[in-house]
């Protein structure tokens, strides 16, 4: 899912959030938990332009087309795994001691992966960074059955 999708997705829950809580800086937390995972790709771009000596450019970002020319995945900021530990951190921290900023973020954040689990090519277990460690970060291994790039 392209940022500018997450971004408005955020932003309606982001407006649930403050009416349901009446919080406006878990509301904005929740903005950023929606939208901040996705600068791993601009990580991953500069990555590949300096491995393969190519020069940026924003067309060839936004295609996400060097995906299929370097054959690996990175994306270290998408993990279930953090939304695991956002979520044990709120149940366990105590209602009193949550932080509003944690709740937010990981209310955003958990509604990002659940958009990119559903709307990309990536397979069921391809979210979890821990799998893609230990597939050493292949592509192929990645991609869903439904749809190949």
């Amino acid at each position: 899912m392209t940022p500018q999708k997450h971004l408005l997705c955020g932003t309606i829950l982001s407006l649930v959030v403050l009416l349901k809580y009446n919080e406006f800086d878990t509301a904005i937390a929740c903005i950023g938990g929606s939208v901040l995972p996705d600068t791993d790709h601009i990580l991953e771009y500069m990555k590949y332009c300096s491995d393969f000596s190519v020069k940026p450019t924003i067309g060839e970002f936004a295609t996400g087309k060097y995906f299929d020319e370097k054959q690996t995945v990175y994306v270290l900021f998408h993990g279930w795994e953090f939304v695991i530990c956002g979520i044990l951190y709120l149940l366990f921290r105590g209602k009193k001691n949550r932080s509003r900023l944690i709740k937010g973020l990981t209310i955003g954040y958990t509604s990002h992966m659940i958009l990119d689990q559903i709307g990309n090519n990536m397979n069921e277990k391809s979210y979890f960074w821990l799998y893609r460690w230990w597939k050493n970060w292949k592509q192929e291994e990645f991609l869903s059955n439904r749809r190949r790039m």
